[in-house]
């Protein structure tokens, strides 16, 4: 039962990180500044999260939750590498605004997704406890 609650405790949590990852493109450079320390700090929370799910994976669990776990480590994989991109887009915006906001949009489109990734795996979190046991 742990198990359980602490997988659908991660998938909350990574949903509630995603909304840190559908920034605008920043104005001047004290919000290009802190939306870095604030990608830096979302880059940071999904390692903790990942290095967590890796620990709770080497639990003995059924396929079931195995496959559900490797998903959610992969999820979480995917989530810090789109953090990464929105700091160095980010970072980008000082040097080349117009082409920084292209990719922003692109990436935009790969937010969409990964969200909708989350809310699958949130769905799925409602399993019955014998199921992630």
């Amino acid at each position: 039962m742990f198990i359980q609650v602490a997988f659908q405790q991660m998938v909350v949590e990574l949903y509630a990180i995603s909304s840190y990852l559908n920034f605008k493109l920043p104005v001047d450079s004290t919000a290009i500044n802190q939306q870095v320390r604030q990608l830096l700090l979302v880059e940071q929370r999904l390692q903790l999260i990942e290095e967590e799910v890796m620990r709770l994976f080497g639990v003995g669990q059924s396929s079931r939750a195995h496959r559900a776990y490797h998903t959610l480590i992969e999820l979480t994989e995917q989530m810090r590498l789109a953090a990464m991109h929105l700091r160095l887009l980010t970072e980008e915006c000082l040097i080349d605004p117009e082409g920084a906001e292209s990719c922003f949009q692109a990436e935009a489109v790969k937010q969409n997704e990964l969200l909708n990734q989350i809310k699958s795996l949130k769905l799925a979190s409602n399993w019955p406890a014998k199921a992630l046991e």
